[in-house]
């Protein structure tokens, strides 16, 4: 399985076999099938996930499950689309469907994607079938909704998981270095880089883009004021006028200008940060839960913290959305977001693929041993940290990421001042909005 979030988004739909099944439409528009079914079409609905696709193989179950279920009355085809790593070009994609009225009934994107759709005037709003069900939408997490709703309470997708994203070091590493345990400040955190730089060690495996933007959420999460910079204020621009802001984006330069990165960590390309730290030759990276396969199958012996300050990335980053058109099929896609968020199906999904559920589900004792002990140690850790906030990636509009991966690299080369860096990131969320 790959080990970048866009995995957790996208797959199922490579080499996904499409079925066409025999239909006619119905009074509403809906398609309906030859046994009186409402067919929905599933973009990461796989028939057939490649090998390690941990999340295909889940999505697969799911709708084995689902149609199973529902025979005779709803029934959903696969519609495949391969991702790409690339946030912008997935974008575009969907913004060509949206143009010509071909989104699919059901698809999942990260946040920022589905609010640009939104916009399209193309996207089903979920607002209404949670009212109207509240027995459902209270089974859900406080604020996992928050990314997918607009300030006029559109609900544009429903959470698809909860990730809380910690650090992951490597023992050995840190044993050649002399370091005994995580380090738990920043300024810790500083020396144990030195330490390590001068025993041969990569300290930080970064790329220059989700990794990067993971350690500078950390640095401003774990800051009085942080927080609410992360959920509110960073949809605004005006970085450059927040201390906080400042502050930590400074920091994170200076970790790449002291050389405690791999040196090629501004490609935007998240292998180059996973390559080193599977490879044995970087000592930590900041990452979720979706990693610990890969991490087991590199034989690395792996811990798994909290932020230096006491700090925790948790977030429902990405969405369930829907294209659907008519009511039929509307309904359809509400049902198979009640059944894939049902107590038995979330507990199901994080044994096969480590995603965490968007409810308020309790595992039981047995359920607790099927579940990756690193992952869920920091799942609990996340009811007692003194901080726990949103990812950049997320929360931001789809502008500062573009924004990010073009101007980061200049600034950490000292090409523009951090008054410049913050000020073209502002300026790229201003435009958007």
């Amino acid at each position: 399985m790959r080990t970048r979030i866009r995995t957790a988004l996208a797959a199922g739909s490579l080499a996904a076999v499409l079925v066409a099944a025999a239909g006619c439409e119905g009074d509403d528009g809906s398609e309906v099938a030859a046994g009186g079914e409402i067919v929905i079409t599933c973009e990461p609905c796989a028939l057939t996930p490649t090998a390690g696709d941990t999340f295909g193989r889940y999505r697969k179950e799911l709708t084995a499950a689902f149609n199973q279920k529902y025979k005779g009355r709803y029934r959903i085809e696969s519609k495949p689309y391969v991702h790409t790593n690339l946030d912008a070009e997935s974008a575009a994609h969907y913004q060509r469907q949206a143009a010509t009225d071909t989104l699919p009934d059901l698809f999942i994107e990260a946040s920022p994607t589905v609010q640009a759709l939104a916009r399209t005037g193309k996207l089903f709003d979920f607002a209404d079938a949670l009212e109207r069900d509240q027995a459902w939408r209270e089974t859900f997490k406080p604020d996992v909704f928050t990314s997918l709703t607009d300030a006029d309470g559109h609900v544009w997708g429903v959470p698809e998981q909860v990730d809380t994203v910690g650090i992951f070091y490597n023992k050995k590493l840190f044993q050649k270095a002399g370091i005994t345990a995580f380090p738990t400040t920043w300024d810790e955190l500083r020396t144990a880089a030195a330490r390590l730089e001068n025993a041969g060690v990569i300290p930080f495996a970064m790329d220059g883009d989700w990794v990067t933007q993971l350690w500078w959420a950390n640095l401003i999460g774990t800051t009085p004021g942080g927080a609410e910079f992360l959920e509110e204020g960073i949809k605004n621009g005006e970085y450059a006028g927040n201390p906080t802001v400042v502050q930590a984006t400074e920091q994170l330069k200076s970790l790449h200008t002291d050389g405690f990165v791999n040196s090629d960590a501004f490609t935007g390309d998240y292998d180059r940060a996973a390559q080193p730290f599977l490879g044995g030759q970087a000592a930590m990276i900041a990452n979720g839960p979706w990693m610990i396969p890969d991490i087991e199958g590199a034989k690395v012996e792996a811990g798994y913290a909290a932020s230096p300050g006491d700090g925790l990335i948790v977030f429902s980053g990405a969405g369930w959305a829907s294209g659907a058109k008519d009511d039929a099929s509307r309904e359809a896609v509400v049902e198979f977001n009640r059944f894939r968020t049902s107590q038995e199906q979330v507990f199901r999904k994080a044994v096969v693929t480590g995603g965490y559920w968007p409810t308020t589900f309790e595992p039981t004792a047995a359920q607790l041993k099927q579940l990756e002990p690193l992952a869920v140690r920091l799942v609990q850790q996340a009811g007692q940290v003194t901080y726990t906030y949103p990812h950049a990636k997320f929360a931001a509009p789809l502008a500062f990421h573009t924004a990010w991966i073009n101007q980061w690299p200049a600034y950490v080369q000292g090409k523009l001042s951090t008054e410049d860096f913050l000020g073209k990131l502002s300026d790229a969320v201003r435009r958007q909005r």
